[in-house]
């Protein structure tokens, strides 16, 4: 299998950083001509590199929370635990491995899993993080700009972290008067017409002025979400794993500083970072590329000095299955604040 080409992996760096801006600001950022930008970029979404998703507030939602949840079902009940979890409305991200689910849960407020869904019989072990308005964050939300930037031996990323509902809306109404807008927004990657040809394939950045608008203001926030089993390697390298770690909080510790020492000590960059009053939970790539092998702390220390009762679960990326696919127009076709 080949390997990406530098240019490959500059253009797919700017695209998972999701940069604002025209098309001549992502073009200097990736540092290629502007043929060999659109050329990649055509060739990423054409393949399957990479795909676009639309996610909105979950303010405009009505949300009370967003909920991480990883379990581990007995294998006799593991379909019906994975009919369980997607049969949820408001589950906009469920993936499957033969021995574990994680999967992200919109207006989920209670930290146990929904009684009666997932019956605790079935599960070997399971762990939830339940964030709401007061309680806990979400420091990195599907964002692997970070990680691409080590795994290219890029200085430095671009736009890491980026959180679940990163900006402060500047709306002075509860809700935006272009909810329609929102809607189109949030389904557009699902639309049959999206993929009909390059001048509309997802990502290309053509956006009405209005769409932008609800992106700029916080409303809703794009994200590009590579797929790691399609993409070619790094300099003959690719990550093999995705490590999911939980752990319980130790007294007074701050979990956006665990965040930042992992990034600034350890060079590790979780695509996925989320906390609540009792737990953390994060999620990587593995094995750390050669290039952030060097002069690094140890992860587990660093984990050690926040956590206990630490879990370490590795799945390798093949076998993780997107049984619910960052589908976020399930949150805007369930919600009754959105007409």
């Amino acid at each position: 299998m080949r390997s990406l080409t530098d240019a490959e992996g500059r253009v797919l760096r700017v695209l998972l950083a999701d940069l604002e801006g025209p098309e001549r600001v992502l073009v200097r950022a990736a540092e290629v001509p502007r043929t060999t930008f659109q050329t990649i970029r055509h060739r990423a979404f054409l393949n399957g590199w990479v795909k676009t998703r639309y996610i909105p507030n979950p303010r405009l939602i009505g949300s009370g929370g967003v909920r991480f949840v990883l379990a581990q079902p007995y294998s006799e009940h593991w379909a019906s635990a994975v009919q369980s979890l997607r049969s949820m409305p408001k589950v906009a991200v469920l993936w499957a491995s033969p021995e574990t689910l994680f999967g992200v849960l919109f207006g989920a407020a209670n930290s146990a899993l929904p009684e009666g869904l997932v019956p605790a019989p079935w599960l070997c072990r399971s762990y939830s993080v339940s964030v709401t308005g007061a309680n806990g964050g979400v420091p990195a939300y599907f964002d692997y700009d970070g990680a691409w930037s080590r795994w290219t031996a890029s200085t430095g990323s671009m736009s890491y972290p980026r959180s679940l509902a990163n900006s402060a809306t500047r709306s002075k109404a509860p809700y935006p008067p272009d909810v329609i807008a929102v809607r189109g927004l949030v389904v557009r990657p699902f639309a049959g017409s999206e993929v009909s040809s390059g001048s509309r394939l997802p990502g290309t950045g053509r956006l009405s002025r209005q769409e932008r608008r609800l992106i700029r203001e916080g409303w809703v926030e794009r994200r590009t979400i590579p797929d790691l089993a399609e993409i070619p390697a790094v300099h003959g390298n690719r990550p093999e794993r995705v490590v999911f770690v939980t752990g319980s909080r130790k007294p007074g510790v701050s979990p956006p500083q665990l965040f930042a020492d992992l990034a600034s000590r350890a060079s590790v960059a979780p695509f996925v970072y989320a906390y609540d009053a009792e737990r953390v939970l994060l999620l990587a790539l593995s094995p750390a590329p050669s290039a952030a092998a060097g002069n690094r702390a140890s992860v587990s220390e660093i984990l050690g000095t926040g956590l206990e009762r630490i879990e370490v679960i590795r799945e390798p990326i093949q076998s993780l299955l997107p049984v619910v696919d960052h589908r976020y127009d399930r949150l805007i076709l369930h919600s009754p604040e959105v007409p």
